[in-house]
Parts: structure tokens; sequence; C-alpha cells
């Protein structure tokens, strides 16, 4: 499975999970408890600045292993997870799956 296709994926499976819930108790990580946490302490903070990286991480390495070079690779990780976060937190403030939808459909255009 390419990266487009694996990130397709976990975001339409947020998306699913969000709908069957209907949204509640539905609380992904995401920016604005990175934002909340990090001001309450460095160590939360630190442990938020770990989970955006181990994503990136994730999405670079898959990248590199389709030949593509390290700092397009670093930069679309980037994007994609500003994309996928900025997703959710319209999906969750306005209780619609559509941004994460919309979200999912963007990745090919952005990862090929």
């Amino acid at each position: 499975m390419g990266t487009a296709a694996m990130v397709q994926d976990f975001i339409l499976e947020v998306a699913r999970k969000a709908e069957e819930t209907s949204f509640e108790g539905f609380f992904p990580f995401s920016f604005w408890v990175a934002v909340e946490t990090s001001c309450v302490s460095d160590e939360l903070r630190s442990a938020c600045q770990s989970v955006f990286r181990d994503w990136q991480d994730v999405i670079m390495k898959s990248l590199l292993e389709e030949s593509v070079d390290d700092t397009t690779a670093a930069n679309k990780a980037s994007v994609v997870v500003s994309l996928y976060e900025g997703a959710l937190l319209q999906a969750l403030t306005h209780k619609s799956t559509q941004p994460l939808l919309a979200a999912a459909q963007s990745i090919p255009a952005i990862l090929g």
C-alpha cells in the first residue's frame, strides 16, 4: 500500500469512528490538546511534540521508501499532519465528518 492510500485509510477510519460515535466521547489527539497541555508543563509539551514527530516520521519513512528525497518527504509529512489536525478540529467543532473526508480526498495531490 502506498503512502497516500495509507494516510487516506487512516483519516477515513477516524471519520468512521467519529460518525459511529456521533462524536460523543470521541477525542483523538489533536492540536488544541497539544496547545492546552503545552501551557501546563514542559513535560506534557514534550510528549505532544513527540506524538507529532512520530506521525511525521511514519509518513516520511514511507515516502522515502517511494524514492522521495529527504527534504520533500519531511515537508510533505509536515503538511499532511497539519492538514489532518486542521480537518480534525473542524470536524469536532462542527460535529461533521466532511472536513475529514475532504482532507482524505486531498492526500493524493499532496503526496503524489
